[in-house]
């Protein structure tokens, strides 16, 4: 049986405490296959100039301290201002390093998750080279001369490990035709995925309060989630209830609109919930909602917690999401304009109507995390054997 090392750009360090992005999803994945004799974590984390390009190796969470997880190591490099993570010049001192760690027999695959670290991508030691785009890490949205500057590196970046990586996927129809503008090749479109284990035998417990119940999952990010549009909901209907799950910002970083939704009385931030936690939560809801801005990031955005809606048999509502376009046209995804009376009306016929239960499940057949990386796991794989 072949054996691989896969090395995976990625970030932040591992902890109990990180949201589990795809990226980390897929670090699990690899882990847990047996055909991988070591999966490495590479990331940077923003640091003082004097320890720029140091390596470490933080300790791991205890779930992986046990078999398989044991196989993975991640190794912490310190940055400054980014130079390191985008700037290709800088790093060639540190690739030296970094091989010392890949030695040894069997066939390595260098997955990028991230924009960064585009030199590692141009050494003659990988049997493949594998990008996932799962963000618009370049958009125009930004304002000011430095981000402006932060935005033209980090295009460079990203374009310089698509021209060097060999298969390219994307969680999002914008992003893929994104990378493939940039590659002239195919990008293979994969999806994100739920983890349907999550949900098996759950009984749905009585609503107490019947069909007023909306929820968001996720913090409220300024870059993509619409705030004030909740905000203005949440104000023209006191009747109903607003369940926000996810974490707090820190004090200094609560904008206006933040402070506002934690005066009202029919809004409740509830902070983080274990991910185990997330499936009750949200089988005491009616309804989802994805309130996504109109900007150029957000068109990249595929919603983590979109096939966890599904799961728990609630209609969603959302906007400005392209990625969703398919799901509103086969009746699973209500899609609304950022309207605040538009959106309203599509809340309340979401309140009025069930579930598509049929077309959830024939939504949900495909969409496991686990088919997802089967897929991706195959294209990298299959001119290896």
């Amino acid at each position: 049986m072949e054996n691989y090392t896969h090395v995976i750009v990625g970030g932040p360090r591992l902890n109990e405490e990180n949201i589990i992005y795809r990226r980390r999803r897929l670090l699990e994945y690899l882990a847990k296959k047996q055909t991988a004799s070591a999966v490495y974590w590479v990331y940077f984390k923003p640091g003082p100039i004097y320890k720029i390009g140091k390596l470490s190796y933080p300790k791991l969470p205890k779930k992986y301290e046990k078999y398989p997880y044991n196989k993975i190591k991640q190794i912490e490099i310190s940055d400054f201002k980014f130079l390191l993570s985008f700037i290709t010049f800088f790093q060639s001192f540190l690739v030296g390093k970094i091989l010392n760690e890949f030695k040894g027999e069997g066939k390595k695959i260098l997955w990028f998750t991230l924009h960064r670290f585009a030199k590692l991508s141009e050494i003659d030691i990988w049997s493949n080279l594998i990008y996932d785009c799962s963000d618009n890490w370049t958009n125009k949205d930004e304002k000011g001369l430095m981000k402006k500057i932060l935005d033209y590196i980090t295009s460079k970046s990203e374009k310089r490990i698509v021209r060097n990586t060999r298969i390219h996927t994307a969680s999002a129809p914008f992003l893929k035709n994104k990378i493939e503008l940039m590659s002239s090749r195919e990008c293979y479109l994969i999806e994100h995925g739920y983890n349907p284990t999550m949900f098996d035998d759950l009984i749905k417990p009585a609503v107490e309060n019947d069909n007023n119940k909306f929820c968001f999952i996720g913090g409220l990010q300024g870059n993509k989630v619409d705030s004030e549009l909740l905000l203005s909901i949440a104000k023209s209907r006191p009747e109903w209830e607003f369940w926000i799950i996810g974490p707090f910002p820190a004090e200094k970083n609560k904008d206006s609109t933040y402070k506002q939704l934690e005066k009202l009385e029919n809004v409740y931030l509830k902070g983080p919930v274990a991910p185990d936690l997330i499936p009750m939560q949200l089988r005491t809801m009616n309804v989802g909602l994805l309130p996504y801005k109109n900007t150029e990031f957000a068109k990249g955005v595929f919603p983590l917690k979109f096939y966890e809606y599904l799961a728990a048999n609630l209609n969603v509502v959302g906007c400005n999401l392209s990625s969703l376009r398919k799901y509103a046209n086969n009746g699973v995804y209500m899609e609304s304009s950022d309207r605040v009376d538009e959106f309203i009306e599509k809340c309340e016929i979401a309140l009025k109507t069930d579930p598509p239960s049929e077309l959830i499940k024939e939504s949900l057949k495909h969409a496991t995390w686990e088919k997802r990386f089967d897929e991706m796991y195959s294209k990298a794989t299959e001119e290896l054997n």
